[in-house]
């Protein structure tokens, strides 16, 4: 799981920021903050449904549950 998030996530925001003209300022903002919006969103969920998913299944569970969600995409942006 690390690896596959150290190799997604810090290019991810460059990546996006990419696709914008250099005067597409307004654009670029509301990327980001979508961006950091979803992130944080992302973190504050794990935080609150991986203890519910190790009290309700297991430990390998819970985190397999994520690790399977990146490998799928993984294939669907990766390619």
């Amino acid at each position: 799981m690390a690896l596959g998030t150290g190799g997604i996530k810090p290019c991810v925001s460059s990546f996006g920021g990419d696709q914008f003209a250099a005067d597409a300022t307004r654009e670029k903002e509301i990327f980001f903050s979508v961006f950091y919006a979803a992130i944080n969103a992302g973190s504050v969920l794990s935080t609150v449904i991986t203890p519910i998913m190790k009290r309700e299944f297991n430990y390998a569970f819970a985190f397999a549950l994520p690790a399977g969600l990146l490998g799928v995409a993984l294939l669907l942006f990766g390619t």
